[in-house]
C-alpha cells in the first residue's frame, strides 16, 4: 500500500484537475499563526482554548474537526480539521465562516472575524480585495467561487529515505498535491472561506 500523507480533504466535482498549484500564493495556507500541513490541533487549542474534537462521518477513518465561535455580536465560526493519515494531529484545512456551523462549537474570546491569511484574505472583504489577495482562476457557481489545482511535487531526500525504508522497491519520486478553496459572498462580502491541501505518495 502506498503512503497517503492528508494535509487537507476537500473533494469538489466542479473543479478541473489541471489547474496549476504554483499559482496559489504559500501565504495563502498561513491563518494568523497556524500554517496548514504544519501547525497542529494542541496549537490551535493553545491559542483558542479547549475544543474537544468531533469525528466528520461514521467510518472508521472519518476526518475529525474542532470548532471555535466569536463572543461577538455577530459570531464569526473558525473550523479547523485533521486527517487520518496525519494522526490525528496536524491541521488539514481551515474554515472560517459567519455562517452557522455543525457540530461542538467552543466559545473563544479571541476576534476570529479579525483572523486573516499572510496574504489579506478575510472574512467581510469585497470581491475586489479578495481577488486582489488570491489572483487565481476560479470557477463560479452563484455566490461560491471554487478552486482545485492538481500538481506535483519532488520529495526530498530526507522523506525519500522514509519512503524507501518502508518501500525498498518504490521508484517514484514525487508526491501529488490537491489544494481546494472555496470562498462564497453574502451581502457584497466575504461570508465564507474554506482552504484544505493534500499530500498522496
Amino acid at each position: 500500500m502506498k503512503l497517503q500523507i492528508y494535509l487537507g480533504i476537500y473533494i469538489c466535482s466542479f473543479l478541473s484537475a489541471s489547474a496549476s498549484l504554483a499559482q496559489v500564493p504559500q501565504q495563502t495556507f498561513a491563518l494568523n499563526s497556524l500554517i496548514i500541513g504544519h501547525s497542529t490541533i494542541s496549537d490551535a487549542q493553545r491559542i483558542y482554548g479547549k475544543a474537544t474534537p468531533y469525528r466528520t462521518g461514521k467510518e472508521d477513518e472519518a476526518d475529525q474537526e474542532i470548532c471555535y465561535v466569536s463572543r461577538e455580536k455577530q459570531p464569526v465560526f473558525l473550523v479547523l480539521e485533521t486527517g487520518p493519515m496525519g494522526g490525528y494531529i496536524t491541521i488539514t484545512g481551515a474554515r472560517i465562516s459567519i455562517f452557522d456551523q455543525k457540530g461542538h462549537c467552543v466559545p473563544t474570546n479571541l476576534d476570529i472575524s479579525a483572523l486573516s491569511t499572510t496574504n489579506g484574505i478575510r472574512i467581510g472583504q469585497s470581491f475586489s480585495e479578495f481577488e486582489n489577495a488570491l489572483p487565481i482562476k476560479f470557477k463560479r457557481n452563484g455566490s461560491s467561487l471554487m478552486y482545485e489545482a492538481v500538481t506535483q511535487r519532488q520529495a526530498t531526500k530526507d522523506e525519500l529515505a522514509e519512503l524507501h525504508a518502508n518501500w525498498p522497491n518504490e521508484k517514484q519520486t514525487y508526491f501529488d498535491v490537491t489544494v481546494n478553496i472555496q470562498a462564497t459572498f453574502h451581502n457584497n462580502g466575504l461570508a465564507d472561506f474554506y482552504v484544505s491541501k493534500i499530500e498522496s505518495y
